[in-house]
């Protein structure tokens, strides 16, 4: 699928803003000390807005995190935001497991299964870089270009095969022909974010609804609009 002019042009942008992770702003090759101080940067950055919000974090507060001189800050990252640019672009890309969950053949009679699977790493992919997604969709939600091209670049290869996999359905008779796969992939992707976004808001989705039970709930709604022959039995 080709992606949308404003989300290609995102990518250019933020291909140009990111620091190159190689060299410093001012152009000189990291060694081993300088790498050190930029990953120390990135894991304070992490570790304060796993604890506070994003709209509170200060450069000052980062280096101060991160027991680093202020004016060291400088020589990897011109902002916060393009600090964080390259904290989830270092830490929090999709998995190739993954990718590979959703690109495996989904034989009919065990969609449903594989779905839930699919459904259930991409969770637990959102747990375990809760913040750093949160920052990500939260940016590009206000439309910042960078982050909206951070954020298609992860989703992107799930998107394309999950239309894939709905136009799959529709050329064998078993997903209705009226129904855009592209759509159908956009929701169940836009659902699958929203549901990992809510497992850190307070208690009710983690005990009313727990992470395996949304699994099971998407992967039976995934499985449904692939027409899956077994949707209606119980995952085996």
């Amino acid at each position: 699928m080709t992606p949308p002019r404003s989300i290609v042009l995102g990518m250019r942008v933020l291909l140009s803003k990111l620091p190159d992770t190689l060299l410093n702003l001012d152009g000189q090759r990291l060694g081993r000390k300088g790498a050190e101080t930029r990953e120390r940067l990135i894991s304070a950055a992490v570790k304060l807005i796993e604890s506070g919000s994003v709209r509170d974090l200060k450069t000052a507060d980062i280096t101060r995190e991160a027991d680093a001189a202020p004016s060291s800050f400088y020589r990897y990252f011109e902002t916060v935001d393009d600090l964080l640019l390259a904290a989830i672009a270092d830490r929090a890309p999709v998995a190739p497991a993954l990718i590979d969950l959703v690109s495996l053949p989904w034989p009919a009679g065990q969609i449903r299964r594989h779905a839930s699977i699919f459904a259930a790493a991409f969770l637990e992919y959102w747990e375990e870089h809760y913040a750093l997604l949160h920052v990500r969709n939260l940016a590009a939600d206000e439309g910042d270009a960078r982050f909206v091209a951070l954020r298609w670049a992860a989703i992107s290869p799930l998107f394309s095969q999950l239309s894939a996999k709905v136009a799959a359905a529709q050329a064998g008779g078993r997903a209705p022909a009226d129904i855009d796969p592209n759509a159908v992939a956009g929701v169940m992707m836009s659902s699958l974010e929203r549901m990992g976004a809510g497992a850190r808001q307070e208690a009710r989705t983690r005990t009313d609804y727990p992470r395996e039970r949304l699994a099971t709930a998407a992967g039976y709604l995934l499985a449904t609009a692939l027409g899956d022959p077994a949707v209606g039995e119980a995952d085996q």
